[in-house]
């Protein structure tokens, strides 16, 4: 199962970010940032860059036995960054399961721009604690045995 963030501005729609749910290991990435993240069975979490080096590494819990809600990563941006990303490609990509389409005319100016990847317990959505700031929520489940993960895009301080 794969879930695409898109980015629409009046010019064009980019591709900003992507979740691939395997089952047993889920990978995300953001597309201005060369590489992925991966969260595999066994709990090892990890940044491998586009060389293919590891850069980071940490060991959670393993995957089946997540419990409640795993933050991943978190992305920020100015909206005014927006104008930055039109080397991102176009979406085009029709391979995704489910989009999240974010539209830059309704981010605030005065306020970031902050999107949220993490894993959550299957079929426990209530365990999900949804900042006030959070406008939009994606849930991507690959099925009830295997964590479920999810994407938030809210506004933050700048």
């Amino acid at each position: 199962m794969d879930l695409n963030v898109l980015l629409a501005s009046e010019e064009r729609t980019v591709k900003f970010a992507w979740v691939s749910h395997a089952g047993d290991d889920v990978y995300a990435g953001v597309l201005w940032r060369p590489g992925h993240f991966a969260y595999h069975e066994s709990g090892e979490f990890h940044f491998r860059k586009e060389d293919g080096l590891i850069e980071y590494r940490e060991i959670k819990v393993p995957l089946r036995k997540i419990v409640d809600a795993i933050p991943l990563f978190a992305v920020r941006f100015a909206p005014s960054d927006v104008a930055h990303f039109t080397e991102l490609p176009a979406a085009r990509d029709s391979r995704a399961n489910t989009i999240l389409c974010l539209d830059t005319a309704t981010m605030p100016n005065d306020r970031e721009v902050e999107i949220d990847f993490g894993l959550l317990e299957a079929g426990r959505i209530g365990e999900l604690a949804v900042p006030t700031n959070v406008k939009q929520v994606a849930i991507l489940s690959q099925s009830l045995r295997y964590p479920w993960a999810y994407v938030t895009v809210g506004w933050g301080n700048i």
